[in-house]
């Protein structure tokens, strides 16, 4: 078993090193916007999503259609120039409100369909005790 869940975690680490490479050699850097088969690498820099998304921890989103999104769904989405990992707390028609984990209250902005950038497909916690 143990043996089993090395080679999955291994093969996590492949498929994230390559749409790494993807992103930075295929496609040119652009953080915001470049996506390697509509997947991408999130790299976490804040405590907000503790303890389901660790700080300096690396998660993988894909592209999501705002159709798609439900609440309960951990999004990345754009606000003030910056790329924010936070839970879905509520759907409306057009907007969502969002909330870390770990924060006390809910985000006090509303998240439209065109700030939405993906939604977390792989949360690699492991990373962040490298």
């Amino acid at each position: 078993m143990k043996g089993k869940l090395l080679n999955v975690a291994f093969a996590i680490s492949i498929v994230s090193f390559l749409i790494l490479i993807g992103n930075f050699i295929y496609l040119g850097f652009q953080p915001d916007k470049t996506t390697f088969f509509g997947f991408k690498n999130v790299y976490v820099v804040s405590q907000s999503m503790e303890p389901t998304i660790m700080k300096n921890a690396l998660c993988i989103t894909r592209t999501i259609d705002f159709s798609e999104i439900e609440v309960g769904d951990i999004i990345t989405y754009s606000h003030n120039n910056q790329i924010i990992i936070h839970r879905v707390k509520e759907k409306h028609s057009d907007y969502l409100i969002t909330k870390g984990d770990n924060n006390d209250v809910q985000d006090p902005w509303k998240v439209y369909p065109e700030d939405v950038r993906g939604k977390v497909v792989c949360i690699m916690n492991w990373i962040a005790n490298i």
